[in-house]
């Protein structure tokens, strides 16, 4: 399968959530934070680093196991092992402007479930919750992206692919396997950034969590 193929769920299932988010602020009657999962990280001093940027952009990653994929439409990379496999292990980082809040919030994430809500039935979001990171609140979501014919339909709708482009790699998508993804969303400086990490095997969930 053509390597542009294999990250298209990944890039829509962002796209028309996110636009319902990133304009909001902080609500003033948040209710006081119940005890949140800690999400344990990993010490950079025990890595071979290497960088890449893009326009806001810049990221550290473990150079051992990982590359930058300079061909991706966001700042990307993708796990070196999986590279010339049918399917690429890859983690994306997107700025989506600024939210004007300080940190995310419960009511952040309820306002991206509300836009998930309205996928279809090609997408599941069977966890989504609050998270700590290095004392900070992080929204931490695991999805899944099955190609149906909604699916498709949704390609032409939104307008991100013609019907003829869908047509012609039908056969392609349809027999492509889910797509799992591990969805953080932050704010660094005053943005809201979104590390998606995409594997297709429950062997390389950790490895994604592990970079992300």
């Amino acid at each position: 399968m053509k390597k542009g193929i294999k990250t298209i769920s990944l890039l829509l299932a962002l796209t028309f959530v996110i636009a319902s988010f990133a304009g909001c602020g902080t609500t003033g009657d948040e209710q006081k934070d119940p005890q949140l999962t800690v999400i344990e990280g990993v010490d950079p001093s025990t890595l071979t680093l290497g960088s890449a940027e893009r326009d806001t952009l810049k990221i550290s990653f473990d150079s051992a196991k990982w590359h930058h994929w300079e061909q991706m439409q966001n700042l990307g990379i993708a796990l070196t092992e999986t590279w010339e496999a049918e399917n690429t292990v890859n983690i994306q980082f997107i700025d989506n402007g600024e939210p004007n809040a300080s940190e995310v919030t419960e009511t952040h994430l309820e306002q991206l479930m509300e836009g998930f809500k309205g996928s279809g039935d090609w997408f599941d979001a069977s966890v989504h919750e609050l998270r700590m990171f290095e004392g900070k609140k992080v929204i931490y979501i695991e999805t899944t992206v099955s190609c149906t014919e909604d699916y498709l339909a949704f390609l032409v709708e939104s307008g991100s692919y013609t019907q003829e482009w869908v047509d012609e790699n039908k056969e392609e998508l349809m027999n492509a396997p889910s797509t799992k993804q591990v969805q953080v969303y932050t704010i660094v400086d005053g943005h809201l950034v979104s590390y998606v990490g995409t594997y297709y095997e429950d062997a390389h969930k950790q490895i994604v969590l592990d970079a992300i």
